[in-house]
């Protein structure tokens, strides 16, 4: 799909101090539009069973979109770095509810 986009206005001011008590402030404005890609896409995910009756594991195919190494962190301790173009599994824990909970 099409980028999300943000469009702003940056107004900056300069400020100067000369050696004969002379000041000098100027001022300038800017319209700025910034787009954003998505850098990482799920390609494909499933549904794995957990090493515990309680969970299970969402499984997500992660596609770097963008020219550059992109490093990924998806738990405290856990991250990977996905080359551009590449495609890594990430298999992310999920705790089950039992069924009086889900309803």
């Amino acid at each position: 799909g099409p980028p999300d986009c943000a469009t702003c206005t940056v107004r900056m001011r300069a400020y100067v101090r000369g050696q004969d008590a002379q000041n000098w402030c100027r001022w300038s404005q800017a319209s700025l539009s910034v787009s954003q890609y998505p850098s990482i896409g799920v390609s494909r995910w499933d549904v794995l069973a957990g090493d515990r009756l309680d969970n299970c594991f969402l499984v997500l195919d992660l596609v770097n979109r963008t020219q550059g190494e992109v490093e990924l962190t998806y738990s405290e301790k856990k991250q990977l770095l996905i080359e551009p173009g590449d495609t890594c599994r990430v298999p992310v824990p999920v705790m089950k509810c039992g069924f009086s909970e889900s309803l």
